[in-house]
């Protein structure tokens, strides 16, 4: 199977998941299942296969992570694969986990932040909120003074300082205005103009 969506081979994936008793949730070597392979070796077609690979296993663990504590969004973002990127946050995958280096998708160095804006115009739903000691805009660690706050768009763990703006989110169906980051509100209000 890793073989299969290493290649992009759509028929041979297909076949192996309806005709074949294969563990979908084996590791290879370096820690990565299917979906890792998926978003590491990315083809054209990879939100196909993500597809058929959800149309079989409709509950697959999309947050699982790697030797490296990459999530296949993160693999998918840090190579430019911005289709299964967005497949991926649509069937629910936590946009505010880091890995073992203390990069998100948030703080992975890119070319252009238009990635980014278009994966967070693109959530459909509320995400589910995240976890950290620590902020993941400024890094400051939270005490009892300084308390963790969620960005309710994205869903990452903020300081005060960094989740100040409040907006309401039509889209989620929150009417009233709620705790939103920066990045968020840009988005929000000025859509992948925010981008530029």
């Amino acid at each position: 199977l890793h073989l299969a969506v290493q290649h992009g081979h759509l028929d041979v994936v297909r076949r192996l998941l309806s005709e074949s008793d294969i563990d979908v949730f084996t590791l290879n070597n370096k820690g990565m299942n299917c979906l890792h392979v998926l978003a590491s070796y990315s083809r054209e077609n990879a939100h196909l296969i993500f597809t058929i690979l959800l149309e079989f296993y409709p509950k697959f663990p999309l947050d699982v992570q790697d030797a490296q504590g990459n999530t296949a969004l993160l693999l998918a973002y840090k190579n430019g694969h911005g289709q299964l990127c967005r497949a991926l946050v649509a069937a629910g995958a936590n946009l505010s986990i880091c890995n073992y280096d203390s990069f998100s998708i948030f703080t992975m160095p890119t070319a252009s932040k238009a990635l980014l804006v278009s994966i967070l115009d693109n959530i459909p739903r509320e995400p589910p909120w995240g976890e950290s000691e620590t902020c993941l805009e400024c890094g400051t660690k939270f005490t009892i003074t300084n308390r963790r706050h969620h960005c309710r768009h994205c869903g990452r763990v903020l300081c005060k300082r960094c989740s100040l703006n409040e907006l309401p989110i039509m889209k989620f169906n929150l009417q009233r205005p709620v705790r939103v980051c920066q990045l968020c509100t840009d988005v929000l209000t000025h859509g992948v103009m925010a981008a530029r």
